[in-house]
């Protein structure tokens, strides 16, 4: 699979994040495939599952930072989700966001993989 290929089978907006890499499709896909060995969704998931808040902001802002670099937009976007919850100190949801973002995790990572 190539990046581009990767990037359809996501919806990736080709041209945003082509331009993030100056139209390097090598690097791209380098870091991309870095992505998967990246720890932070572990940190997040262990976060979780200590309910431990301040770790919960900071892995999810950090994974969304990561992600948005890489054009990962729902891993994103549930990324800040969490965090503006976690800072607004409202918890309720935040079992459901990390089951969402596990998901497109997977999908992510699942494809990556074939790079």
């Amino acid at each position: 699979m190539t990046i581009i290929e990767f990037w359809d089978e996501l919806g990736i907006n080709k041209d945003e994040v082509s331009a993030r890499f100056v139209g390097n499709m090598d690097l791209a896909a380098k870091c991309t495939m870095k992505y998967i060995d990246d720890n932070t969704f572990n940190e997040l998931q262990t976060a979780m599952s200590e309910k431990n808040y301040s770790g919960i902001e900071m892995a999810a802002h950090t994974l969304k930072g990561v992600a948005g670099n890489l054009g990962f937009s729902e891993i994103q976007k549930i990324g800040q989700r969490m965090v503006d919850n976690v800072r607004a100190n409202i918890y309720d949801s935040l079992d459901d966001d990390f089951e969402r973002l596990k998901v497109e995790q997977e999908k992510v990572c699942g494809l990556a993989k074939q790079l």
